[in-house]
């Protein structure tokens, strides 16, 4: 048991290290590097047994959270997300080319400046009720669609 505490302790201190003066990630290169190793080091520390108490202080619990942090930094600052076309934009596209409108004709139709129909059509523009009820009255969108946005 005794030797068993030492060589975790001795793999402790000899827990590889990377991007210790760093402080932003700026390139895929080295997220893909940073991503690689984290997911090392939890295992790592998993079955070395450092994550299994919830309040344990140790060299991996902090390496882990420090370099979880610099890849959310880099995530937030450098990587998107495209969830897609939100539906009830896409049954406005169809319902617009069922009928052969513009977005010009559209936003006349619907007696919204074309600007802010433009904004809306790109995910700009958040939905008022008033133009929630032209979507439904004037061109027939379902109503569930329209409360889904």
């Amino acid at each position: 048991m005794i030797r068993l505490k030492i060589v975790q302790f001795y793999k402790l201190f000899n827990m590889k290290k990377i991007f210790e003066n760093v402080s932003k990630i700026t390139t895929k290169e080295d997220y893909d590097v940073l991503a690689v190793h984290l997911e090392n080091l939890i295992q790592e520390a998993i079955q070395g047994g450092h994550l299994a108490a919830h309040d344990a202080n140790n060299e991996y619990r902090r390496e882990i959270g420090r370099l979880s942090r610099l890849g959310g930094i880099y995530e937030a600052e450098y990587m998107t997300f495209d969830f897609g076309e939100p539906q009830l934009v896409k049954s406005v596209k169809k319902e617009m080319a069922v009928r052969g409108l513009r977005q010009r004709d559209a936003a006349k139709l619907l007696d919204v400046p074309e600007p802010s129909f433009s904004r809306f059509l790109n995910g700009r523009r958040k939905l008022s009720f008033e133009f929630a009820q032209k979507l439904y009255q004037t061109l027939n969108i379902d109503p569930k669609t329209i409360l889904s946005y």
